[in-house]
């Protein structure tokens, strides 16, 4: 996998944006570092010292990303190198696109009605366009970090979730990736260090927890 960053601006936009290219294909995110100062009519070209002093911004946080894209091809090698070791094949990971599908393909001791079913199929495919928006170069769920994982259930609780909600979701994507990751040490699963919150028994909007995790169960 091969990948140069560079800085971007936008006429539309207030924001310095770092590019890459990865396996020939661009990506593009938003460094959050805003444009201040006069903008020079060419990026290349120096602007007044308020711009320099922000394209100065823009460059660390362009070095840091490049810097965290270099970790995660190496922890994405090694957790390779790692399962290879283990079952003496080669590492073949699901695709993080197809979650929903193999959620629906986890063998269980019961079938799952429609209702549990379009519940847990919307979190699998909300989590799958989160990361797919935050992070355009991710396909597999190896490539997926603690950090991901902690963006998300952040974004689930500005959405304004309750704590039940909240857990409901984390349970299945933690109990998802443990059934879909058999062949990873348990260490490796993004959800595992999470706790649920508190909830009040009397309001909590799901009441499937137990099901959840019944469900999921793989037959044996």
């Amino acid at each position: 996998m091969e990948s140069h960053m560079a800085l971007e601006i936008r006429k539309s936009s207030k924001w310095w944006y770092g590019s890459w290219m990865v396996n020939g294909r661009k990506n593009v995110i938003n460094l959050g570092v805003p444009i201040t100062g006069k903008r020079p009519p060419k990026r290349t070209m120096l602007g007044d010292d308020e711009f320099e002093r922000s394209r100065g911004r823009a460059q660390e946080a362009h070095d840091r990303q490049e810097k965290q894209l270099t970790v995660d091809r190496n922890a994405e090698s090694a957790l390779r190198k790692l399962v290879e070791i283990k079952t003496g094949k080669p590492a073949g990971f699901p695709k993080l696109a197809e979650l929903p599908k193999l959620w629906l393909e986890i063998p269980r001791r019961k079938t799952p009605g429609k209702h549990y079913v379009a519940q847990c199929t919307a979190i699998l495919e909300r989590f799958v366009a989160f990361v797919q928006t935050a992070k355009p170069g991710i396909k597999e769920f190896v490539e997926v970090t603690p950090e991901i994982a902690k963006a998300f259930m952040a974004a689930e609780q500005e959405r304004g979730v309750s704590p039940s909600t909240w857990n409901y979701s984390l349970e299945l994507l933690r109990t998802t990736f443990k059934r879909l990751h058999p062949q990873l040490p348990h260490g490796h699963n993004p959800f595992r260090e999470f706790v649920t919150k508190a909830v009040d028994t009397v309001t909590r909007a799901f009441t499937g927890l137990d099901e959840l995790q019944g469900v999921l169960d793989t037959a044996t």
